[in-house]
Formats: C-alpha cells, structure tokens, sequence
C-alpha cells in the first residue's frame, strides 16, 4: 500500500501546501501528515474539506507519496 498525503492550493496565492500533522497547511511536502491506508487517507481529505479549511485552501485532494528513511516524495511525476 502506497502512502497517501492531502495537498492542495493555497487561496490567497495559489501555492501548493500540504496538510500537516496539526490539521494546519505547509508548502513542504515533508512537513505533510502520512496516511498509511485508505481510510486514514480518506480522515485526512475529510479534514482538509471542513469549511474553516476552504477559507484556506481549494480543491483539497489526495497524492500518494512514497516514505524512505525519513523522507517523503511525491510518487507521480505531476505532483513532484
């Protein structure tokens, strides 16, 4: 199973940001809270849809990720 990270664009400068272990959003992607299974994936997307979030960031989604000794990529060639 492939981890998976929430990511999105931030509102009002349309970076890329990572929704991190503290439900806050990050521009790095090793800052990005790691969901180990689909549910855990689905959690973190259900949190990053809240309407306190979509002050913050649009079109919230989910990326899988690859974790090797400590440090998280991106595993398609669109999100790196």
């Amino acid at each position: 199973m492939t981890a998976k990270v929430v990511t999105g664009n931030r509102l009002n400068d349309g970076m890329v940001v990572y929704l991190d272990a503290a439900g806050s959003w990050s521009e790095r992607l090793a800052d990005a809270r790691v969901a180990d299974d689909d549910a855990s994936a689905a959690e973190l997307l259900h949190i990053a849809e809240q309407p306190a979030q979509a002050v913050r960031v649009v079109a919230p989604y989910v990326i899988e990720v690859v974790v090797e000794g400590g440090t998280v990529r991106a595993e398609s060639q669109r999100e790196a």
